[in-house]
């Protein structure tokens, strides 16, 4: 049985299909393009892991779309997504640490700086709560996202809706970010302190740690996924 590398719970949703769920990276599993039960833990190094530590096993990772057409990077797909549910080989198991439908574990933060990251737990306010969605459209536009290695780091938007890495109609920004950050969720910060969320974090094009941070909007998710809610009442 093989374990997931070193990644960031995306955040928690509903399936139609596949219940309550995870999203997360697909490049996170042992096999993009495949639902091959890849199982998945909070310790530091999940390869490491111990039982106890496992909250999940990969049940759903569409295939992969034109997966020989020559300018397919990985084999086209409209998102870096995939479903991770709580039930391992029929034992239930419960979401990892932080982790609840409408909520984001919240570290201190947010910063613009590579020198200035924490993952910290905000002890006074310890989630984020979702209360929309949204896709950022105007370039310049404040984006944030909460990764597993850098925290909670803040951009803008650079382009929309390109194809990058092999996905279609993917978003650019600039926020920091290192390894280990892949399947970060992505939002916008509302003035009451709630979020909107806009996708889900899988890549970069530059130089390690920012300049072209590259996220799979939601649109684009629930292509590849199908209905799914991110936070109770909202929309499939």
């Amino acid at each position: 049985m093989s374990v997931a590398p070193t990644c960031t719970i995306g955040f928690v949703a509903s399936s139609r299909d596949h219940g309550s769920v995870i999203v997360t990276n697909a490049h996170c599993s042992n096999a993009l393009g495949s639902t091959d039960g890849t199982i998945y833990g909070q310790p530091t190094n999940v390869n490491n892991a111990f039982e106890s530590d496992w909250f999940g096993q990969e049940v759903y990772d569409p295939p992969l779309l034109n997966k020989y057409t020559w300018n397919c990077f990985f084999g086209c797909r409209n998102s870096d997504a995939n479903f991770v549910s709580t039930s391992i080989n029929g034992s239930g198991y419960s979401f990892g640490r932080g982790a609840a439908l409408g909520k984001v574990a919240r570290p201190n933060g947010p910063t613009t700086s590579i020198n200035d990251t924490s993952t910290r737990i905000n002890t006074s306010a310890p989630q984020l709560t979702i209360t929309g969605e949204t896709r950022a459209w105007a370039v310049g536009s404040a984006v944030h996202k909460i990764g597993r290695t850098t925290g909670w780091t803040r951009g803008s938007l650079t382009y929309y809706c390109k194809k990058k890495r092999g996905y279609y109609c993917q978003d650019g920004a600039n926020y920091v970010f290192r390894v280990g950050d892949s399947g970060a969720p992505v939002f916008r910060l509302n003035t009451d302190g709630t979020i909107a969320l806009i996708g889900i974090h899988h890549s970069r094009i530059g130089s390690l740690g920012y300049n072209e941070s590259i996220y799979s909007p939601l649109s684009r998710v629930r292509r590849d996924l199908g209905a799914l809610q991110t936070y109770p009442g909202g929309p499939f």
